[in-house]
C-alpha cells in the first residue's frame, strides 16, 4: 500500500521535490485514472451533497472568476422544534454547475472519512498542515479568476479534464491577503497544462494560475499544504515573551523623550529587548517550536469507540 505521499508525488522522491519544486517550481506528475479512486468520486459528492448541510462561504458557486451570489443557493430551515440552521439547496446547486458555474467546497477531509484519513497520513509527511477542498463543474466553466494561494496546493484530478495556464511567481514567498490586495497578474503565460483523471500538479505558494474545465465535466481535489514560517515562529517567541516582565513593561516612552541624551536612552531601551529576543531565538527553542508543531499533525476528529 503506498503511503500519501507517495500517492501525491508518483515516482518523484520526497527529497528531490523538496530540493528541486518546493516553493521554486511546479510539478506534475502523470498516472492511471484510478490513482485516486479510493479517495473520492463523483458518487461521494452526490452523498455528501444529499445528507450533509454547507453554509456559505464553505460552499461557493463561482462563475467567470467572479462567486455566485449565495441568496439563490444558501437558504435557512428549521427541525421540528422551531431550530433555524443554515443549508444548501442541492437542487439550485446542480442547476447552476450544469449552467457553467464551479462547485467549489473547503475543508472536504471533515466530511469524508478517506480524505481524513489521508489528510491525516499527509501531514507529516510533508511536515504541513493539510486542507482538502473541493472543485467540481458540469460543463465548460472557469472558475476562480488568475491568482495565486497564500499556501502550496497539491491538485488531484479526480474525473474529467482541466486546463492550467500558470504564470509564476511576482513576489518570493507572500503572504496570503484578500484578492483585491494582490498585484495585477503577469500577462505571459509560461506554461500550459491538461489534467487528466489520476494526474497530479504541484503549484507553490506565489504561483500565479488559472484554470478552467474543459467540455466534459471536471472534479479535481486540493490539498492546500501550509508549511511552518519564520513569522510563525516568531510569533510563537512573542508568545513566550509575554511570561517576561521586561517585554510586558510599558515603553518608557516620556522618560526617553524628555531625556537630554534621547537618541542614547532610545538605543539603551532597543538593546535591551534585542538581547531579550536574543535569549529566546536560538537552535534549542527553534527545535522546541518544531517538535511542538509536528506533534499537533496528522490528528483527525475522529470519533472512535473501539
Amino acid at each position: 500500500m503506498q503511503t500519501a505521499v507517495k500517492r501525491l508525488l508518483g515516482n518523484t522522491p520526497l527529497t528531490q521535490f523538496t530540493n528541486d519544486f518546493w516553493g521554486k517550481d511546479c510539478l506534475l506528475v502523470t498516472a492511471d485514472e484510478s490513482r485516486y479512486a479510493e479517495l473520492f468520486s463523483w458518487t461521494a459528492l452526490q452523498t455528501i451533497l444529499s445528507t450533509q448541510r454547507f453554509d456559505f462561504p464553505r460552499l461557493r458557486l463561482v462563475r467567470r472568476g467572479k462567486v455566485v451570489p449565495p441568496a439563490g443557493y444558501i437558504t435557512l430551515g428549521s427541525d421540528r422544534r422551531g431550530n433555524v440552521y443554515t443549508t444548501h439547496r442541492s437542487d439550485v446547486v446542480a442547476s447552476e454547475m450544469k449552467q457553467g458555474a464551479m462547485l467549489h467546497i473547503t475543508s472536504l477531509q471533515e466530511t469524508w472519512e478517506p480524505l481524513a484519513r489521508f489528510a491525516a497520513e499527509l501531514e507529516p509527511q510533508l511536515t504541513a498542515r493539510v486542507q482538502i477542498n473541493l472543485h467540481a463543474a458540469l460543463a465548460e466553466s472557469r472558475g476562480f479568476a488568475t491568482h495565486w494561494d497564500g499556501h502550496d496546493v497539491f491538485v488531484m484530478q479526480i474525473a474529467g479534464k482541466k486546463r492550467w495556464r500558470l504564470f509564476g511567481m511576482t513576489e518570493a514567498a507572500p503572504i496570503a491577503v484578500p484578492p483585491d490586495q494582490k498585484r495585477d497578474p503577469p500577462s505571459a503565460q509560461i506554461r500550459e497544462i491538461v489534467l487528466q483523471a489520476g494526474d497530479m500538479l504541484y503549484v507553490p505558494r506565489g504561483y500565479w494560475h488559472a484554470a478552467e474545465a474543459l467540455e466534459d465535466v471536471s472534479l479535481h481535489l486540493t490539498c492546500a499544504a501550509q508549511y511552518p514560517t519564520g513569522l510563525d515562529f516568531l510569533g510563537w517567541i512573542m508568545k513566550r515573551l509575554e511570561s517576561r516582565p521586561t517585554a510586558r513593561k510599558d515603553i518608557p516612552f516620556h522618560q526617553i523623550e524628555s531625556a537630554v541624551d534621547a537618541d542614547e536612552h532610545r538605543a539603551n531601551y532597543a538593546a535591551v529587548l534585542s538581547a531579550l529576543i536574543s535569549e529566546e531565538v536560538s537552535p534549542t527553542t527553534l527545535q522546541q517550536y518544531l517538535q511542538e508543531y509536528q506533534a499537533g499533525l496528522g490528528r483527525t476528529n475522529r470519533f472512535d469507540l473501539s
